[in-house]
């Protein structure tokens, strides 16, 4: 199989357990290798019996079940993706609690991220706390976290100098095609933003509020509100109830951190 989209191989770790005989899968192309190391955790964690040679070949013993189980699912790094990039590009501070760095979640890598971008991080027993300020353009492998792009391209527009978001081409195949779509709508609002094969480069660049186009896609609407916050002017996105597919609460928290927002149908 094609593994140009780690859900395509996660999906078939789920359900191979579960048919009646063994399965064996090789892939090729794999991205987004840290969602599939979730799966195999998680697998491992249930009992499952499955044997891998790296993450490139599988095989599968078939008439498995899984048991049940109770246990604390830690926050979603993805999600807390937001909540940084705002107090990143507002020069803010914000305190996120309840995620665990020991989970193998690609997203977390946005902190380090955002970390080399300027931003100052403090871990305590609460959880971390993230102080915005002068932020430098860089350069940035998405492969493995293809979910934050469109939040990282905001960042960009922010940063002195120039910020590269590189190999990460199946970025075009999720909701919507986010390279192109974040260029698009950034570009409505004043950004100098350049689209490429795999990514984008974004160069320093105010920004102004205007109406965007969210795209049905969570993280688009989410990306483009919280680019409102330092645009100057009123932004308006459109589609904003899809932010509810992974984020229901979205609104209320950043409203309880400050921000002016509303939604409106």
């Amino acid at each position: 199989m094609n593994g140009i989209s780690s859900q395509f191989l996660t999906a078939l770790l789920i359900a191979c357990p579960l048919a009646p005989d063994d399965t064996e899968i090789t892939v090729e192309n794999l991205n987004e290798k840290p969602y599939v190391e979730i799966t195999l955790e998680w697998l491992r964690r249930l009992g499952i019996r499955f044997q891998q040679q790296g993450l490139d070949w599988f095989r599968i013993s078939g008439g498995q079940h899984y048991p049940a189980f109770e246990r604390d699912i830690p926050a979603d790094f993805s999600s807390a993706t937001f909540p940084l990039v705002a107090a990143a590009i507002t020069g803010s501070e914000v305190l996120i609690r309840g995620l665990d760095f020991s989970d193998h979640q690609g997203d977390k890598a946005v902190f380090g991220f955002l970390e080399q971008m300027g931003i100052r991080l403090k871990y305590n027993t609460q959880g971390v706390t993230t102080s915005g300020g002068w932020l430098k353009g860089t350069d940035i492998d998405m492969n493995s976290t293809p979910d934050a792009l469109p939040a990282m391209a905001v960042t960009g527009c922010f940063a002195q100098g120039t910020t590269r978001l590189l190999n990460v081409p199946q970025a075009r195949l999720k909701e919507c095609d986010r390279i192109a779509a974040s260029a698009r709508e950034l570009r409505k609002m004043g950004a100098r933003i350049e689209e490429l094969e795999d990514g984008l480069v974004i160069h320093h660049s105010p920004l102004h509020g205007t109406e965007v186009h969210g795209y049905d896609d969570h993280r688009m609407v989410m990306a483009l509100s919280v680019a409102g916050l330092a645009a100057s002017g009123e932004t308006t996105v459109d589609t904003a109830e899809s932010a509810g597919v992974t984020y229901p609460t979205f609104m209320e928290d950043m409203k309880t951190l400050g921000a002016n927002m509303s939604l409106f149908y």
